[in-house]
C-alpha cells in the first residue's frame, strides 16, 4: 500500500483548490475596485428670489428690521440625501441626489433672502445673530411638513410661524399655513425640478409673511 503517496496527493489537491479559490476571490475583488466605479452624486440647493424682483412695499411704509429665528424641521428631513414621498406612508432617500448644504440651512437662507428682496432691501438677519443691528421683530418658523410627493407630482409645505418682539416676550402673529406646488418639468430633469418646486413653495410662504410684516407697527428696538 502507498499510504504516504496517497496522503501527499490528497494534500496537494486540497492546496490547489485553496489557491484557486483565493485567486478567484482576488480577481473578483480587483474587478469590483477597478471596473465598478460608483455613480457620482448630484448636489442641489434651494434658490432665493433674484435681487431685481419687484418689491411689495408701498412707498410710504417704513419696514421694521427683522430677524429669522432658528428654523425647525422634521428629523427625517434633516439629512444630506433628498427625501421623496413615494406613497402615502413611504419615503425614499436618494444616495445620489443630495443637498449641497443642510436642508435646514437652505430653508433659512432662502427665507431670509426672499424677505430682504420682497421688502425692498430691508435688513434681515438670521440666527445665530452675526449682524450687529437691532431687530424690531423676530420670525420663528416650524416646518411641520415639506414633502416632495412624487406619487402625486407635487410639493406640500405646512408651516407654523410666529412673529414676536425682539426679546420674544410678546407674540403678534401666530399662524399655521399650507402650500402646494406642482413638480413641473420633464422626468429627465429628475431632482432638479423637485428643488425648483420647493424653492417656489418657499417663495409663496415668504410673500405671505412679507405682506404681514408691512402691516406691523414699528416698535422700540430691542438690544438683541
Amino acid at each position: 500500500m502507498k499510504t504516504g503517496t496517497t496522503t501527499t496527493n490528497r494534500s496537494n489537491a486540497i492546496l490547489c483548490l485553496l489557491v484557486g479559490l483565493m485567486l478567484s476571490i482576488a480577481f473578483m475583488l480587483s474587478g469590483c475596485s477597478l471596473g465598478g466605479k460608483s455613480k457620482p452624486a448630484n448636489f442641489y440647493v434651494l434658490t432665493a428670489l433674484p435681487e431685481d424682483t419687484e418689491t411689495i412695499v408701498p412707498a410710504e411704509v417704513e419696514i421694521p428690521q427683522l430677524g429669522v429665528g432658528q428654523v425647525q424641521i422634521p428629523a427625517f428631513l434633516d439629512r444630506p440625501q433628498m427625501v421623496t414621498s413615494v406613497a402615502e406612508n413611504q419615503i425614499a432617500l436618494s444616495e445620489f441626489n443630495r443637498w449641497g448644504e443642510s436642508f435646514q440651512a437652505g430653508i433659512t437662507r432662502v427665507f431670509r433672502e426672499n424677505l430682504a428682496v420682497l421688502l425692498g432691501g430691508a435688513e434681515v438677519s438670521a440666527f445665530p445673530w452675526l449682524q450687529p443691528f437691532p431687530r424690531d421683530y423676530v420670525i420663528h418658523l416650524v416646518v411641520l411638513e415639506f414633502e416632495a410627493a412624487t406619487y402625486r407630482d407635487e410639493i406640500f409645505l405646512r408651516v407654523m410661524y410666529r412673529i414676536t418682539d425682539s426679546k420674544q416676550t410678546e407674540s403678534f402673529i401666530v399662524e399655521e399655513v399650507e402650500y402646494t406646488r406642482p413638480i413641473q418639468g420633464d422626468e429627465i430633469e429628475g431632482y432638479s425640478r423637485i428643488a425648483d418646486a420647493m424653492s417656489k413653495t418657499l417663495e409663496d410662504l415668504s410673500r405671505d409673511i412679507a405682506e404681514q410684516v408691512t402691516q406691523l407697527p414699528l416698535l422700540p428696538q430691542g438690544d438683541n
